[in-house]
């Protein structure tokens, strides 16, 4: 488990040191969604939830527009969220 965690991102790690966020992956997906996506949406998918707070960061930091569930999120906050996509998929942001 460690070993995918350090492969996404050291800083994802549930350990007492503390390490910096080096991800080629968030690099790479940043570069895609900024460079390569047009007026294309993408559904990014992760297991760790560290890893889905990074790459929150990361678009925040580069004003992209997105969605986000996880696990956590409740059920008819899901389903408002799930129509907001739904019509955001056929419409595109406003």
């Amino acid at each position: 488990m460690k070993l995918r965690q350090i492969c996404d991102s050291p800083a994802i790690l549930n350990e007492e040191d503390v390490f910096e966020n080096h991800s080629i992956k968030i690099e790479e997906l940043a570069r895609e969604i900024t460079e390569d996506m047009s007026d294309h949406k993408a559904l990014v998918f992760s297991q760790f939830l560290g890893m889905l707070g990074l790459i929150r960061q990361k678009l925040d930091e580069l004003g992209v527009k997105y969605e986000y569930f996880d696990g956590s999120t409740s059920a008819p906050t899901g389903k408002k969220r799930y129509r907001i996509s739904r019509r955001t998929m056929k419409y595109g942001y406003s």
